[in-house]
Formats: structure tokens, sequence, C-alpha cells
């Protein structure tokens, strides 16, 4: 009976230091996005968009009234995406028609950074949403995307504390990529 016990613990023991030496690492790649998945994603980005985006409680009706016109667009270039690269492309020219560059989708390299500053906090307000395991997969799979990591170095030269931009942040995983939409609180 001892020697089963002592023999479960080391598993158990073994177990554990695998996770914590391999962590993201040993994680699943993100599920292969199918037209349905990509369809998704976009109502939920686009509904989260028309919820808490700061445009839509400033800008004018007529700018309003074309982005929300522009959804079907939108949602015809998802249905002709083959493929995850070109998913990501049509959520660009939507976050573009929003004329925001602090809308965006995050690049590894800022979700990491995000990320670890989540982990080095007591509160942070967009914790959970770094730590959906959609999000998890999708940016420990991820590979590095120089031209934006250029975007994010120069944006992050400009807020230097990172907890306070916490404040004018919100975070919203799509569920079925993983992407984490960045979208500020306030202009």
């Amino acid at each position: 009976m001892k020697r089963t016990t002592l023999v479960f613990i080391a598993i158990l023991l073994t177990i554990g230091v695998a996770w914590t030496a391999y962590g993201e690492e040993a994680l699943p790649p993100p599920k292969r996005l199918t037209t349905k998945h990509m369809m998704a994603d976009l109502k939920h980005a686009y509904t989260m968009l028309l919820q808490h985006h700061p445009h839509f409680k400033e800008m004018d009706i007529n700018m309003k009234s074309d982005w929300i016109d522009s959804y079907n667009n939108y949602l015809q270039l998802i249905k002709q995406a083959e493929d995850e690269e070109q998913f990501k492309q049509v959520m660009q020219i939507m976050l573009n028609d929003l004329r925001d560059e602090d809308t965006r989708l995050l690049a590894k390299e800022e979700y990491d950074e995000y990320y670890d500053h989540c982990q080095s906090v007591q509160q942070s307000t967009f914790k959970d949403e770094l730590e959906k395991m959609a999000a998890k997969r999708r940016y420990a799979h991820q590979p590095m995307d120089e031209s934006t990591h250029h975007h994010m170095q120069r944006n992050h030269h400009q807020e230097s504390d990172m907890h306070s931009e916490e404040n004018d942040l919100q975070m919203f995983t799509l569920p079925n990529s993983g992407y984490v939409l960045r979208v500020p609180n306030s202009m």
C-alpha cells in the first residue's frame, strides 16, 4: 500500500514538473479555422466593437451607419477566406474601417508582454481574456511578426506605464481563433 502511494505521488510530481517546465509550449496547436469558425469570430468581434468601442459613443451617425452597413461586406469576404491568413486580412479590413490604430488584434509579442504583466500584478482588468485557453493556444504557437513588432514598440514607447494603460483598454478573445482583440476605452 505504501509503495503504491509513493509511486502515485512520484508520478504526480513528474507530471507537475513536466507541465511547469514546458508550460505553454506543451499546449496543443490551435484548431484549424473553418468558414463557420471565421464567421462566428467576425460576428463576435463586430458585436464587441459595437458595444465597447468609444467611436460608437462619439462619432457622427453617418460614419457609424456606414460601418454597420459594411458588416455584410465583411461577412462575404470571410466566406471567401480560405485560411487563417485571409481571415486576419478581413479582420484587419474591418478594424481599419474604424480609423483607429489602437484597435487591433494582438501580435504574439504584444500578447506575451500583456500576459507577463498580468502575471506580475495582483489585479488586471484583462487577465481573464489573456488566460482563456483559446488565446493561450493561439499565441503559444504564433510566429513572431516583424511589422507588428515595430508597430507595437512604437506604441509602447509612447505609453510608458502599462499599469495605467490597463484602465484605458479592453480586451476580448475571439472564441474560435483565439486572437485577442484590443479595444481602447476612450479616445
